[in-house]
């Protein structure tokens, strides 16, 4: 194959290929291509596709170990001041074990759902009269969800 290749760009000067050394510009400098072969029956999409799921997710952009992300997070104490927080995702937490198979799209609409029922409930009404309106921070609602 590469004897037939070589005589291909031979005989076609037009045409070049990364790596060749062939091309009087700068397309020698650049790394040689590779070409795959494959046969109709391999499927050549499936490993070139990201899982969407929760736990990829997660685990891609937020730089999971083990069962641990660690996060910057305002001090209670003092705003301006950050401390790092842990949190473990494991069989221990019951809302990970239910999300973290389902797509990402299936999950954001099961959290905002929550959200809002949460809002809606006494607990949650409470917490909004408190801040003033419809807006909560994350603290509100880490509150809400522990009460």
């Amino acid at each position: 194959f590469h004897l037939k290749m070589d005589e291909f760009v031979a005989a076609n000067p037009t045409w070049w290929y990364h790596g060749s050394g062939k091309s009087e510009n700068k397309h020698a400098e650049r790394d040689r291509s590779t070409l795959l072969l494959l046969d109709r029956s391999d499927d050549c999409l499936t490993p070139l596709m990201h899982d969407f799921t929760y736990q990829a997710m997660v685990n891609d952009l937020l730089g999971m170990e083990g069962d641990k992300i660690t996060y910057k997070a305002e001090s209670a104490d003092d705003p301006n001041v950050k401390e790092d927080k842990d949190v473990l995702l494991n069989e221990k937490d019951e809302l990970w074990v239910e999300l973290r198979g389902k797509h990402i799209a299936e999950v954001i609409e099961t959290v905002s759902s929550r959200i809002q029922e949460m809002l809606n409930s006494s607990t949650g009404s409470s917490l909004t009269k408190k801040s003033g309106g419809d807006s909560m921070s994350l603290t509100d609602m880490a509150n809400a969800l522990k009460a």
